[in-house]
């Protein structure tokens, strides 16, 4: 099971420890994450190949057509990474951190990820 700690508004496990998060919940947050944003990043993407084709084209009205399919799916982007952030964040029972945690974070994760990388000795 994956660990995580209630809301803010909800107690821990007995003993203090993380609540677990029941793996059918856990898995179903991973469909989110692959079947939402990825795809949407997608959907910008294949817009953006249309719109530059209207472009070359000259096809004034294919183009128009095409910049709002980009901001319809880069709404939809923005509002999947919006609701998976929240997610993460109701779950791990923790406020929103301010930007000098973040990069304060962002150091540490890197070091850590760079101390694994190395080889051996």
């Amino acid at each position: 099971m994956a660990e995580t700690e209630r809301s803010e508004s909800g107690p821990n496990a007995p003993g203090g420890r993380p609540e677990a998060l029941p793996m059918p919940v856990f898995l179903a947050f991973l469909r989110r994450l692959h079947d939402g944003p990825p795809q949407h990043a997608a959907a910008v993407r294949i817009a953006l190949a249309v719109w530059q084709g209207a472009v070359d084209r000259g096809d004034a009205t294919q183009a128009r057509a095409a910049v709002a399919m980009v901001r319809a799916e880069l709404d939809r982007l923005i509002a999947g990474l919006t609701e998976l952030q929240e997610t993460g964040r109701r779950w791990s029972g923790t406020r929103t951190p301010t930007a000098a945690e973040l990069a304060e974070a962002e150091q540490a994760a890197a070091a850590w990820e760079s101390e694994r990388r190395r080889p051996d000795p």
